[in-house]
């Protein structure tokens, strides 16, 4: 893996919190140096450019750099020392530990939201193309939508509880669910599996490989992986330019506060269940995106007439229907 891909998998706000030196706050302009014994003021910031994250210290360090600069600094060792430290630090919770010379970083710990370690199938990878060809019918789906998410890293493959399963996840790999491939149920449990130590506000799909998010402006935000292939199906054959994204479950209200600065300002469509838990979590995530300067709008499935007759309950019914009638979701992907 180059380093330019662990910027993407481990990006500064991470890898501060990842070796304990604090909580990045996106609305904070500056924070207390961690490199230096700063008791007053707050002198160290960070920022985004053109290659990715950079910081820079405008206290007595007076230093500056990108992911690999700063662990040199923390760890006291060469740029090419840090290189593998960084990558280590990807797999493991602060294996090489916090910053000796911060008090500060021992005194926030506790208020630390850490991002926890998702418990991924170790054969986790992209699959066949008969593994896409399953997963499309299953979810009667057009098969290309699959391999779309397959090729922007929202969908892999892998065996967890002992069944092999296509997964959801993104490049943040801070959340998971799983289905068997087979179409059924895991013994004594449901159709889906969250992966151990998913954090589920997180939208899945919403950070890509090489931070292409910010080219979206527009995002579909669904309701569970069904209903994420069912984004991906009508994104592909209605070309939209928006971003499916999903939240695993309407029981999970909250949404992580540094995905809602990746969709700050951005026009958001959510599509929710058409029963109470829906209903009640689409008030619950209007509200916290309108916070941060979205435009909301909420598609109602019930609007939706199926070709037996059924109205709609969420977005995965609609795949019965074919492209030629598509124009009943037209209000869909009607982004103004």
């Amino acid at each position: 893996m180059t380093v330019e891909e662990l910027k993407v998998r481990l990006p500064l706000p991470e890898l501060l919190v990842r070796l304990a030196l604090f909580d990045y706050v996106p609305s904070v302009g500056t924070h207390r140096c961690p490199l230096h014994r700063e008791k007053q003021g707050a002198s160290f910031s960070l920022f985004r450019k053109a290659q990715g994250w950079g910081w820079k210290c405008h206290g007595a360090c007076g230093v500056g750099g990108d992911e690999v600069s700063l662990l040199a600094m923390v760890q006291s060792c060469t740029r090419r020392e840090a290189i593998p430290r960084y990558h280590a630090l990807l797999n493991g919770p602060h294996p090489l530990g916090a910053c000796p010379h911060s008090t500060h970083a021992t005194s926030m710990r506790p208020r630390l939201e850490m991002q926890r370690q998702v418990a991924f199938p170790e054969d986790l990878g992209p699959g066949s193309r008969a593994d896409l060809e399953t997963v499309a019918a299953l979810r009667q789906v057009d098969f290309w939508a699959v391999a779309t998410m397959q090729q922007a890293g929202v969908l892999a493959f892998g065996t967890v509880r002992g069944e092999r399963c296509w997964v959801v996840l993104d490049e943040s790999r801070r959340c998971a669910e799983a289905r068997r491939l087979n179409g059924t149920c895991f013994p004594g449990s449901g159709k889906v599996h969250t992966l151990r130590g998913s954090d589920k506000s997180w939208p899945v799909g919403l950070q890509l490989p090489r931070d292409r998010t910010r080219f979206f402006r527009h995002f579909l935000l669904v309701e569970g992986s069904g209903d994420l292939v069912a984004a991906y199906h009508w994104a592909l054959l209605l070309g939209p330019n928006c971003l499916p994204i999903a939240l695993l479950g309407a029981g999970m209200k909250r949404i992580h506060p540094e995905a809602l600065e990746l969709l700050r300002g951005a026009s958001v469509r959510i599509v929710p269940h058409d029963d109470p838990a829906g209903r009640s979590a689409v008030d619950a995530w209007q509200l916290q995106l309108r916070r941060v300067g979205c435009t909301v709008y909420i598609f109602r499935m019930h609007d939706i007439t199926l070709p037996d007759g059924r109205r709609g309950k969420d977005l995965n019914d609609t795949t019965a229907l074919s492209a030629d009638v598509a124009g009943k979701l037209e209000g869909l992907f009607s982004w103004k």
